[in-house]
């Protein structure tokens, strides 16, 4: 059974991030049972008549693809679909809403809902209403245009960014002692653990692989 594989990160999709969830979730210790996990979230296919002869040598390669992920800045503006989305830069401008509902967002689960936190349509705020109090630009719909159009290595560029915005912010909330929004505001991640101990151990547990 010949199975394809995309040999270019650049042209993974965002749902690849699961893999990456996967890689660190396993660890050092990779088991057959490991490795076809990996291989199906990557290939989308059955693997059921394969040998293990090539899921081996599958993983190899999916292992290695996944390895060329290299870090770069990322854009301040992206247009997907006839529209222009801004990053958002200062935090302290946004409203309440923004960090009430990305306190409750699950970025391991819903990928998507990351970039629609950190991009917003241009000329517009977070959840703007018009007169009749209805929202003009949803974040599930935001969402739904990212995940079509964002690629994965977008997606971790942007990861890494935010990341650092959580530190820069946390830092700033320290050195002026506002207790009470420290405690409010203090995590852009809701406590995703997976999300920070994935990014510091991404590059070493894919050299770990790969070695």
């Amino acid at each position: 059974m010949e199975i394809k594989i995309i040999k270019n990160i650049n042209k993974l999709g965002l749902e690849y991030i699961h893999c990456y969830h996967l890689i660190n979730e396993v660890g050092k210790k990779w088991n057959i049972e490991d490795k076809i996990k990996l291989v199906n979230l990557y290939t989308k296919k059955d693997l059921s008549k394969i040998t293990a002869k090539d899921v081996n040598r599958l993983f190899d390669i999916i292992v290695k693809v996944l390895g060329d992920y290299k870090q770069k800045e990322i854009p301040l503006s992206y247009e997907f679909e006839g529209k222009e989305y801004e990053l958002v830069t200062d935090y302290f401008k946004l409203p309440a809403g923004w960090f009430i509902d990305s306190e409750d967002a699950d970025f391991v689960k819903t990928p998507e809902l990351l970039p629609a936190f950190a991009y917003i349509e241009k000329g517009l705020s977070y959840a703007e209403i018009d007169k009749h109090e209805n929202i003009i630009n949803p974040l599930k719909e935001r969402a739904e245009v990212f995940k079509r159009n964002m690629t994965l290595s977008q997606y971790v560029d942007l990861t890494g960014f935010f990341l650092l915005k959580q530190e820069q912010y946390k830092i700033f909330l320290t050195l002026t002692q506002v207790k009470k929004q420290r405690k409010k505001k203090k995590s852009l991640f809701n406590g995703k653990k997976l999300y920070t101990s994935w990014l510091t151990n991404l590059k070493k547990t894919g050299k770990k692989l790969l070695a």
